[in-house]
């Protein structure tokens, strides 16, 4: 990303933490899942050791799964940093789809909508920070775009292009009654933003969107077989 004037990246940093308030939830039960099987784990270590039904109490059981647990959430908690600062990670762009997609758990749970996802044959490499508040700016606005129960289809039309669609609802749809969406609206102007800063596009068009990525992340064309 090139330099941003200031009053550019002061707008890029408040839609992003915007994002980031949205996600935080799914965030926050990544990091804390471990934990709290790691207390479960010690919680039954006691009640072994109360019990004496531990008979090596060099090598007790639940030790070396605990210390995983523990090892997992601290990984998961460093790992939160890569939002806040570019490490200059790259992923793949179907990686980072399906994590936006993770993290948009809870909008979907509450909402009854769905984000269907094709395997993306040849995806591109991508900026792992850029990419994530780009696609999940995008999503999110996408999510609050569908109509009751809508669905969300998403594919990749070629590697540097993204091609999503607004599908009506099963004729079949069922379950309980969806609730209000209550969370921040994201606007267009506010994902394209985002995009510009990044160098990524997004644009809506009648069936949904077009997401094309960044040019230095484009795969290189391949060499002509002809030689003079």
């Amino acid at each position: 990303m090139t330099a941003l004037e200031p009053q550019r990246a002061q707008a890029l940093a408040g839609i992003q933490f915007k994002v980031l308030a949205q996600v935080f939830p799914v965030l926050r039960h990544d990091a804390l899942k471990p934990l709290s099987n790691a207390k479960l784990t010690i919680v039954l270590l006691e009640k072994s050791i109360a019990k004496g039904t531990i008979l090596d109490p060099a090598a007790p059981p639940f030790v070396s799964d605990l210390d995983g647990m523990l090892d997992e959430s601290v990984e998961t908690i460093r790992l939160l940093n890569t939002w806040f600062q570019d490490e200059g990670l790259r992923s793949d762009v179907h990686d980072v789809m399906l994590e936006c997609r993770k993290l948009a758990f809870s909008h979907l749970l509450l909402s009854g909508k769905k984000v269907q996802l094709e395997k993306f044959g040849h995806a591109a490499s991508v900026a792992q920070r850029p990419a994530r508040y780009v696609l999940m700016a995008w999503m999110l606005h996408a999510i609050q775009t569908l109509p009751q129960r809508g669905i969300l289809d998403i594919r990749l039309a070629e590697p540097g292009r993204i091609e999503a669609a607004i599908l009506s609802a099963p004729a079949d749809a069922s379950g309980r009654e969806p609730r209000p969406d209550t969370s921040p609206p994201l606007h267009m102007e506010e994902v394209d933003l985002v995009a510009q800063c990044y160098g990524w596009q997004v644009r809506r068009n009648n069936e949904g969107w077009t997401i094309s990525l960044p040019a230095e992340d484009l795969p290189s064309p391949a060499p002509s077989g002809n030689h003079s």
